[in-house]
């Protein structure tokens, strides 16, 4: 493959399979053969980048056109070698859970960063690679539908018109299950308020269901994973 010219650095809109390849061979010893990247579709606003495993040895990278289509092109090169860190951990580790950002993705994570190795593609700052991203702005920005607990306040917002209910349990657990994990909202909430939801407010002209209150909890979008 041809290698990418210095003029690349500056383009707006880098070509991420060009990138990807590059950073596989510089970064990860030509480990991620099997993986691939792609950009998501409209509907995936409340993170950067996700990293789809599979079953066989190769993993599917997807980053948000929404959220970073109108970021410096430095987030997106972050983004892309966070989720290529999972990639690697799969490949080499058998580590599928997203959420673990460890000893072992941080070693990564600070070697990119921390690195001299002659890359042309590196930020004027530098690699800034982070467990979590800060693109809230952005992803306020798509959050049009929200619901608010009558009981507590608690203000639930969203890109789509999906209404809080158990399935937003981190866990996975059923209604009236009970769920261990500390950061489930969903389950915290049940025990703290149980409080009703109602939705108060949605696109203008909006043709969905209207502002109806829904016996439903959620779990917040934050911290956010890349």
């Amino acid at each position: 493959m041809e290698a990418l010219g210095e003029e690349d650095v500056l383009d707006p809109n880098p070509d991420i399979h060009a990138l990807f390849c590059y950073y596989n061979s510089l970064y990860f010893s030509a480990a991620l053969g099997a993986c691939s990247v792609s950009w998501s579709n409209s509907r995936m606003t409340r993170c950067a980048g996700v990293c789809h495993y599979r079953r066989s040895d190769g993993c599917e990278i997807r980053l948000s056109e929404p959220l970073l289509k109108f970021r410096p092109t430095a987030d997106l090169k972050n983004t892309l070698l966070h989720e290529m860190i999972h990639a690697f951990l799969w490949i080499e580790n058998r580590n599928r859970d997203h959420s673990d950002h460890g000893p072992d993705f941080q070693r990564l994570m600070n070697d990119i960063n921390c690195s001299s190795v002659d890359d042309h593609q590196r930020p004027a700052g530098g690699y800034n690679i982070t467990i979590y991203h800060d693109f809230y702005a952005e992803v306020e920005n798509y959050q049009v539908h929200q619901w608010m607990c009558e009981s507590c306040g608690d203000l639930i917002k969203r890109a789509m018109n999906r209404a809080p209910s158990a399935s937003d349990c981190i866990q996975k657990v059923k209604h009236h299950g009970s769920c261990s994990n500390p950061y489930c909202h969903w389950h915290r909430h049940k025990k703290e308020c149980s409080g009703r939801y109602t939705k108060i407010a949605e696109p203008p002209g909006y043709e969905g269901k209207g502002l109806k209150g829904l016996e439903v909890f959620f779990s917040p979008s934050y911290p956010l994973n890349i």
